[in-house]
């Protein structure tokens, strides 16, 4: 999994390429909460090069998104792909 970060006005945009799954999540997690304490806003995902995406995936995005909250910053999913969407669907979701 290889995670870029783009700043922006108002915030970041994480680019995720590769998979996203129990195999990946521990290293994907210190690139998502390592900057926490940094001005800002919101911090935008984008997930169209995601390859594998399985429910760890999905739990370490929920998990973040939560953390994300209790700091008083907007997480959300900017863009996704069919992999992403399927693991969404299959527990009703709609993107974060």
């Amino acid at each position: 999994m290889k995670i870029t970060r783009k700043k922006n006005k108002t915030g970041h945009t994480l680019s995720c390429d590769g998979e996203l799954t129990i195999y990946t999540v521990a290293a994907a997690k210190k690139v998502l909460l390592g900057n926490l304490d940094e001005a800002v806003e919101s911090v935008a995902l984008d997930l169209a090069g995601v390859t594998k995406f399985d429910t760890a995936g999905l739990q370490l995005l929920l998990f973040t998104r939560q953390i994300m909250a209790e700091c008083n910053k907007h997480f959300y999913v900017k863009n996704s792909n069919e992999h992403v969407d399927s693991v969404f669907n299959a527990f009703n979701l709609t993107k974060l």
